[in-house]
């Protein structure tokens, strides 16, 4: 009976024992029938792995069949809220989009301009589906995009949606100049 298992990450489909003697191709061991893999090297997408079981005595089993996985970037992200165009938007926006499968976590964009030239918001390694953006300019258009990534890449990015803000901007004082003195006690303001 299995007390314990090991997941071994291989070079390829084939093995040698070399590489099941290397302890860095021991991607996991686990009490349970499943198990939590570390996060695999940058770039890489393709992997091999095979379980070896352990008894209580930590006698190794043979390796089962060896397995290829293969990660794909996320595909393309869905906006969900503000809804598209929606004014009145207050300083602080919570802004909503759909889980994509296969999506480790998100990166946004906030814009002045739908070709994001003007980026004044950026956001990467974003775990969850929502954020709270602030520092917006009072009645102004902002356009915003989401994309989703994972360990094979970057998917897609979503359709560009806006919102404006819907608070006022604040006035700009001309008169009299600032640090005036001398000025009457019912003074008119531009």
């Amino acid at each position: 009976e299995a007390f314990m298992y090991a997941v071994y990450r291989l070079p390829s489909m084939t093995y040698t024992q070399a590489d099941l003697d290397d302890p860095t191709n021991i991607a996991a061991i686990s009490g349970t029938n499943f198990a939590y893999l570390p996060e695999p090297p940058p770039g890489e997408s393709t992997f091999y792995f095979g379980v070896t079981s352990l008894s209580r005595n930590y006698v190794e089993s043979g390796l089962s069949e060896v397995i290829q996985v293969e990660i794909v970037p996320p595909g393309k992200t869905y906006l969900e809220f503000p809804e598209n165009g929606n004014s009145s938007q207050p300083e602080e926006v919570l802004l909503r989009w759909r889980n994509v499968e296969h999506s480790s976590t998100s990166k946004i964009q906030i814009a002045e301009d739908n070709l994001f030239t003007n980026i004044i918001f950026e956001k990467e390694e974003i775990r969850d589906t929502f954020i709270v953006a602030s520092g917006f300019t009072g009645q102004t258009e902002y356009f915003w995009r989401v994309s989703s990534s994972n360990y094979a890449g970057e998917g897609e990015y979503s359709d560009t949606w806006s919102f404006t803000t819907g608070f006022p901007i604040p006035p700009v004082l001309s008169d009299p100049p600032h640090t005036t003195t001398n000025v009457s006690i019912t003074p008119t303001l531009t």
